[in-house]
């Protein structure tokens, strides 16, 4: 009897010190795809995955960059995806910010190569023009108790600040517990300094990351559609949960 599954294909910031040499870990037995992977980085004088994964330690300055981050999260995801039992039937498949690309992989509306060369061409685009930045910052306590009337405080200041000349601000991502506030410095700067400090790590930036999922974006996803074809993308063989 089969069993079935849903797979989320994780976002930036899940490949860190404790992954360093995941693939070689678990994934030795997939050379001929890794080595696919690695002639895409070859192409543009880029590090290969194999060689990134590989590195004798992490460091947070290199590991959290878009044209590294991307590529290595997207080929940890498509090769667990590969190396799932063959009794387990995927009735859907989705991701989570950059998770998109690999679950588009996946889910075979990309091929895994083809999927990397987004995933590897985005990344890249972000790093290169690294538009506003990101900060995390929570709505609940250490006890982890939704606070609705919270989280509707830190939304308005959000509001309030954006609304100010020359300040861009808004919601990138409601990461359970936490809101991930993206814009441009000046609203960055303002909404840390309008939220109290806590448990002495928020507001937190997150290095090496921009505005994403908002309107600052833009230019790179222009630059990403005139660098990626349309052509690549196929009608999925598993139903994919945007």
């Amino acid at each position: 009897m089969s069993r079935t599954a849903v797979i989320v294909c994780p976002g930036r910031g899940t490949y860190n010190k404790e992954e360093l040499g995941y693939l070689a870990r678990h994934h030795a037995d997939k050379a001929d795809l890794l080595m696919a992977f690695d002639a895409i980085r070859a192409e543009r004088a880029q590090e290969t995955i194999t060689q990134l994964d590989g590195a004798q330690q992490y460091s947070v300055a290199e590991f959290t960059r878009g044209d590294i981050a991307s590529p290595l999260i997207y080929a940890c995801s498509v090769a667990d995806s590969v190396s799932l039992s063959d009794d387990i039937e995927v009735v859907a498949v989705t991701g989570n910010s950059m998770g998109w690309y690999s679950a588009l992989a996946v889910a075979e509306a990309l091929s895994p190569e083809v999927g990397f060369r987004v995933a590897n061409t985005m990344g890249t685009l972000m790093q290169e023009h690294l538009i506003g930045g990101q900060t995390i910052y929570p709505f609940v306590e250490e006890d982890w108790v939704d606070r609705p009337e919270r989280k509707r405080e830190l939304l308005q200041i959000v509001s309030e600040i954006d609304a100010q000349a020359e300040s861009d601000l808004a919601l990138s991502i409601d990461l359970g517990g936490m809101l991930v506030i993206a814009g441009n410095e000046r609203g960055l700067r303002a909404f840390e300094s309008a939220v109290p400090k806590l448990r002495s790590r928020f507001p937190m930036r997150i290095h090496n990351h921009a505005g994403f999922h908002t309107h600052l974006q833009v230019p790179v996803s222009e630059l990403g559609r005139a660098a990626i074809s349309s052509e690549y993308f196929m009608q999925p063989a598993r139903p994919l949960i945007d």
